[in-house]
């Protein structure tokens, strides 16, 4: 009897000492460290913690990417410290420097030709993650940017931004000179983003003749933009998802609707045996109205059907499906051979995406992505015509 009324009370003070430490494992304080600039009100709204939540190792590994999305901090490490109350966090970031500089080069044989751009940074502005940037580039595209960003909450962005561009457009023949002052907010919940903007744009051409006369020379488009993104890496991707619609409405000065246009994107990467990748992408771009000369479409090249020329056709809307079957040469860098397929229409009237008028093509290329973010790119085209495109993007 004595024996079984001691096994009785070992075990209730067993099980009382496993409640009480279960009973502890709550978060007595959070403690942080490292933050000589970012204010600790920025870094507590984005680990959305609070003293005596019960501890949930999955969840303190999902606040620390959280962290480390912000784009302040080179490094984030949430460690636990025992104490009689429950778990101290303690917090360790590091911080990135006040002032960033990219240098960029870019090449391609039709789309883009070539520019060097730069871009200088003033990160985390008064340790509340705001960003001012300036950006110019020099080239076939020249270009200069200020810009202002509030990230101060993680969910929550909004900007302006004042910029103007200098292009050749090899199409139709003329250079055009456009100002653009641009407002913007959005919505950021994990992967999913949504975002509205308004913009004034003043365009000057050239070549007056080529524009119709109804053709305004100012605009102001109000749009909104919703994207998904899951992919796994951004340059390389080799499985996840990228989706995206959006919609604008461009009005003249007396805000009367000059034309409308929505955007549609849906890229869907798949990783096969060996580290083989098959990637899937089919956009769209469909109009309604009278689009200006300046906001025409072009088919051909990198970015639709790379078996044509840019100088095959322009319109005001258009198709695009393709693929990609991507065999690794180097699984860790990002480097492949793959064969591609093209298939799209462009027209001026969504009454002309008959199939007849679909265009296709198909060839081989390699990716070589260099230091992360830089890449550069082949692609031969075998059908319809042999067309060599080359694609180089350096950041340094």
């Amino acid at each position: 009897m004595t024996k079984k009324i001691t096994i009785i009370l070992f075990f209730a003070i067993f099980c009382s000492h496993l409640y009480s430490v279960e009973e502890k494992q709550v978060i007595s304080e959070i403690l942080f460290y490292g933050n000589t600039k970012t204010k600790e009100a920025i870094i507590r709204r984005a680990l959305s913690l609070k003293e005596g939540q019960k501890f949930d190792p999955d969840l303190i590994e999902k606040r620390r990417e959280e962290l480390m999305d912000l784009d302040i901090f080179t490094h984030v490490d949430i460690e636990t410290k025992k104490s009689d109350e429950g778990l101290i966090l303690l917090v360790i970031v590091k911080e990135k420097p006040s002032i960033s500089f990219s240098p960029q080069l870019n090449y391609a044989e039709e789309t883009y030709k070539s520019f060097f751009g730069l871009k200088l940074g003033y990160n985390n502005l008064s340790g509340k993650n705001q960003e001012l940037w300036l950006t110019t580039s020099i080239g076939n595209l020249k270009k200069i940017e200020l810009g202002y960003q509030n990230n101060y909450y993680i969910d929550f962005f909004w900007g302006v931004s004042l910029s103007n561009l200098w292009y050749k457009n090899d199409f139709f023949k003329f250079n055009e000179d456009r100002f653009i002052g641009k407002i913007f907010m959005g919505n950021r919940i994990s992967k999913l983003e949504t975002n509205f903007w308004a913009s004034y744009e003043k365009i000057k051409i050239d070549n007056g003749s080529l524009l119709r006369p109804d053709a305004p020379e100012e605009l102001f488009k109000l749009g909104t933009n919703i994207n998904y993104n899951s992919k796994d890496w951004e340059i390389y991707p080799t499985k996840g998802i990228v989706g995206g619609i959006g919609f604008y409405k461009a009005l003249n000065r007396n805000w009367k609707t000059i034309y409308d246009r929505s955007m549609f994107r849906f890229s869907s990467f798949f990783n096969l045996w060996k580290k083989h990748v098959l990637a899937l992408d089919l956009k769209s771009i469909i109009s309604e109205g009278n689009v200006p000369i300046y906001d025409s479409l072009f088919f051909g090249g990198l970015n639709t059907l790379r078996g044509f020329s840019v100088q095959t056709d322009s319109g005001s809307s258009y198709i695009v499906f393709t693929s990609e079957y991507r065999v690794p040469i180097d699984k860790h860098s990002g480097t492949a051979l793959y064969l591609f397929s093209d298939f799209g229409s462009i027209t001026n009237s969504k009454k002309d995406f008959k199939l007849k008028n679909f265009k296709s093509d198909y060839g081989v290329g390699l990716f070589w992505v260099l230091m992360e973010e830089s890449i550069f790119r082949i692609d031969l085209s075998l059908s319809p015509k042999f067309r060599f495109i080359l694609d180089f993007g350096w950041k340094f």
